[in-house]
């Protein structure tokens, strides 16, 4: 067989330097797929990766949250195991806080709507959606962990009370559940500031004496008291013609209080009847 010619050399060095573009082209291409590829997963923490150990382990599905109290500590939990198994995805507070907020129904759902509606600072923050978490939906009482039974914590409740509240529970039965008690104490102690600021309003009352200058009552009887020891009493002889004189305020206000009669200042008559007048059945108008 003869021999091939052998190719120009310029002629395959213009195919072979081709054939490279093509190839170095290629290879940028796939680089920059990859790149764009990782930077979309990189920026955005919620979308679904294959996280590592569920390489290996099929975990089942997590239970939703429908915001009751006893079922929070168990929902929790489930959710720290999601996290544990899977760092790659949850590596961003973002993504366990959307993942929790994904696996909320009922109330608890509408809780966490309202978060992302006024887009609340704990949205950012994992720690701090955890504890607005357990603020809303957790226990309490605490009477589980804390190792105290309900009759203690009530009583440990009621010490810290103002005498006023305490005097109304103790005419009812209080019960032996601690929340219980907080909403009795809670409408007491609203009646109580309903009721203060109804006596604040009122105004006082008035008394029926046409000679009281309608005083508080402390100055009435301090000046009542200082009325008795200065009055001097007026002598009337029934023979005499001379004419009483009128009477003071202050000594038409003492008569009237201790019911004495106004003309002589007797006790068990009124002036209309007092013999030491001297037209009986006639009311002076100077009284």
């Amino acid at each position: 067989m003869p021999p091939r010619p052998r190719p120009f050399f310029p002629d395959n060095l213009e195919k072979n330097t081709e054939m490279d573009q093509k190839q170095s082209q290629e290879q940028e291409k796939t680089i920059l797929q990859a790149q764009i590829l990782e930077t979309q997963t990189s920026h955005n923490p919620f979308q679904s990766v294959t996280p590592s150990l569920t390489n290996k382990i099929k975990l089942p599905g997590a239970s939703k949250f429908d915001g009751t109290v006893s079922e929070y500590q168990s929902f929790l939990k489930n959710m720290i195991i999601f996290f544990y198994s899977s760092p790659e995805l949850f590596a961003a507070d973002a993504s366990k806080i959307l993942y929790i907020g994904t696996h909320l129904q009922g109330t608890a759902s509408d809780w966490f709507g309202t978060l992302v509606l006024q887009q609340l600072p704990c949205l950012q923050n994992y720690e701090a959606f955890i504890e607005e978490f357990g603020n809303n939906f957790s226990d309490p009482s605490y009477a589980r962990d804390s190792g105290f039974d309900n009759i203690t914590l009530v009583d440990q409740f009621l010490r810290g009370f103002s005498p006023k509240i305490m005097q109304d529970l103790m005419f009812t039965d209080l019960p032996n559940s601690l929340e219980e008690t907080i909403k009795i104490s809670v409408r007491v102690d609203n009646r109580i500031y309903t009721m203060d600021q109804i006596n604040c309003s009122q105004p006082q009352e008035r008394s029926i004496n046409p000679f009281v200058n309608h005083q508080p009552v402390n100055s009435l009887t301090n000046e009542i008291g200082k009325n008795q020891e200065n009055t001097v009493y007026m002598e009337i002889d029934a023979i005499s013609s001379r004419p009483r004189g009128p009477l003071t305020e202050s000594e038409k206000t003492r008569r009237y209080d201790l019911r004495l009669c106004l003309y002589c200042g007797g006790k068990g008559h009124i002036a209309l009847n007092c013999c030491r007048r001297k037209f009986p059945g006639k009311f002076n108008t100077q009284q």
